[in-house]
């Protein structure tokens, strides 16, 4: 449900924007200026994959200004956190009403906003018929940032102005492919000193330009795997071989957007924290969830783990399972999605009772190296049988592990 739209577009896109959008952000020394910069930037960027699609980001990151001073005047105690939780619900409406009806939702929300452009400008209007895309595009990162956004405010960790959170909400950066960075890494109270040196710029080339190698070249040459593993009847190679496949072409298309954001993030000065760090060279699974999409991983757990009761052993569990699925139902609101949540709570809950133990494969492989090579390639395998869960629909699942594992149908 994407329609048009073009990831490699998008970059050429971003690039031009940026191009634009640096000098100008230097050359404006106060904080109000620089803010504008980006919100600017955003919206420029945004309504080039389609102008009711800014209209939409737009409308979604004003509003909330309005709703916290609403708020505000809910007395405290019981009012005051129905009051919350429904703003947090009207938070994620748009994103679990596109996962769950599909084009039900977003073929009306798209007339309506198409609409309301005609009627504003008929030239916007003009423009935005012949962009072919849904609103979804980018919709889940933006959903997961304006909650976390949301509940730092209700625990009194930050209350930033409205142009603040326009300049966090429509960051050019991070719009389409995230990562879900936290407002804090923007630091917006000190972006009037933000200053990009001779290093800022030689790492930002270097992100930047990893980041085109993996998804230009590496993700491009693995890109096959997606339909060998969707189209597993007719496949010729072994099935187990178009699994890994995937597992690294997923990898580096993922991981190779997280290099551009940060390193088109590093030329405005903005330090984004990391989304991957050599999660399939991980000896278990809970290392692999903390090197794996690390900003999702990092907002489920402050914001559903802890929560939950995850530091205390009486409700760990139960908070792994919480975060878990709340990773997997960011993805997909779906029955795979939810065997893929329940898969790694397992995984995660087995890990925690034989960490109890003290139990460890060392105590088996007496050679250091050997075990470690030993874990990793475990929690690679348990982590691959899982990928499927991605992309082939429910129906289906069956059949493509009967396939992988040579069972007869």
């Amino acid at each position: 449900m994407s329609g048009g739209f073009d990831a490699t577009s998008y970059f050429y896109d971003l690039f031009a924007v940026v191009l634009i959008a640096i000098p100008a952000f230097y050359l404006c020394r106060g904080a109000l200026a620089r803010k504008l910069v980006w919100i600017l930037s955003g919206v420029v960027l945004i309504a080039a994959i389609a102008p009711r699609l800014a209209f939409f980001y737009l409308l979604y990151w004003m509003l909330i200004p309005p709703v916290w001073s609403l708020l505000d005047r809910v007395p405290q105690g019981l009012a005051r956190r129905v009051a919350f939780f429904s703003h947090l619900i009207a938070l994620l409406a748009p994103m679990v009403a596109w996962k769950l009806l599909g084009d039900a939702f977003v073929g009306p929300l798209n007339k309506g906003l198409a609409d309301v452009l005609w009627a504003f400008s008929p030239t916007l209007g003009q423009l935005d018929a012949i962009r072919d895309v849904f609103i979804p595009v980018g919709l889940s990162f933006a959903t997961f940032r304006a909650l976390d956004l949301a509940i730092q405010r209700y625990l009194g960790l930050l209350d930033p102005p409205a142009v603040d959170v326009l300049a966090y909400g429509l960051f050019p950066c991070v719009l389409v492919t995230g990562p879900i960075c936290q407002f804090k890494e923007l630091d917006l109270t000190g972006i009037a000193r933000t200053r990009a040196d001779a290093e800022d710029f030689s790492i930002a080339l270097q992100r930047i330009v990893l980041g085109l190698v993996k998804l230009f070249i590496l993700a491009k040459l693995l890109a096959p795997s997606v339909v060998m593993v969707t189209q597993f009847e007719a496949l010729e190679v072994p099935l187990i071989l178009a699994l890994v496949a995937f597992a690294w072409y997923f990898y580096f298309n993922f991981s190779g957007y997280a290099d551009l954001a940060i390193g088109f993030a590093r030329l405005f000065g903005v330090r984004l924290e990391e989304n991957f760090h050599y999660p399939y060279l991980q000896r278990n699974l809970q290392l692999f969830w903390a090197n794996w999409h690390m900003s999702l991983t990092r907002f489920a757990q402050r914001n559903v783990f802890v929560p939950a009761g995850g530091m205390r052993a009486r409700t760990q569990y139960r908070a792994v399972v919480a975060t878990m699925m709340t990773i997997a139902l960011w993805h997909d609101l779906s029955l795979s999605l939810v065997i893929f949540g329940i898969y790694h709570s397992l995984g995660l809950i087995v890990l925690r009772l034989l960490g109890n133990r003290k139990w460890s494969l060392s105590r088996l492989i007496r050679n250091e190296t050997l075990a470690r090579t030993t874990a990793t390639g475990i929690t690679f395998v348990y982590v691959l049988m899982s990928f499927p869960l991605l992309v082939i629909s429910t129906d289906r699942l069956a059949a493509f592990y009967s396939s992988l594992f040579g069972w007869s149908a």
